[in-house]
């Protein structure tokens, strides 16, 4: 599966202020049996804003490019209930800002339940030998919808 985006806003006067450009490609490589399968994943943006404290009218570039290889393991009703992911990323933001910086990603994805993620991301600098871990929660707010009942938001 291939997507693209565009997304882009002007000041009054009609110049750019910002935008991005994203796309990511997506496709299973190996199935390995019923109940799980490695997938390709491959991403990048580019990403224009201007500089709000300069008077410049020249854009910031920023790039992001990341992929990998992500371990697929499903229940019995072929839900997702573990992710493992291994890949790459490549930053770079204008000198100014930041160094360019290339880093070896893995991470691990577990569901405790329907809407509910438990991911641990670990990243490698090697050009400055640091090692990163995030750990998080992530949730989708589809359980609010059974506690709210008929309630319309931006009706």
């Amino acid at each position: 599966m291939w997507t693209a985006s565009l997304n882009f806003s002007t000041l009054d006067n009609g110049l750019l202020q910002d935008g991005i450009v994203k796309t990511q490609a997506t496709a299973g490589l190996l199935k390995l049996n019923h109940f799980s399968n490695i997938e390709f994943d491959l991403q990048a943006s580019l990403t224009l804003n201007r500089d709000s404290l300069g008077a410049s009218q020249q854009l910031n570039q920023i790039w992001k490019g990341e992929g990998g290889l992500n371990y697929v393991h499903r229940n019995s009703n072929q839900v997702p209930v573990l992710e493992i992911k291994a890949g790459s990323t490549y930053y770079s933001a204008p000198k100014q800002l930041q160094m360019p910086e290339f880093t070896f990603d893995g991470g691990i994805r577990l569901r405790v339940t329907k809407s509910l993620w438990v991911p641990l991301t670990v990243k490698y600098d090697p050009q400055r030998a640091n090692v990163f871990g995030y750990l998080s929660v992530k949730s989708n707010f589809d359980w609010l919808t059974g506690l709210l009942g008929d309630v319309k938001f931006l009706k």
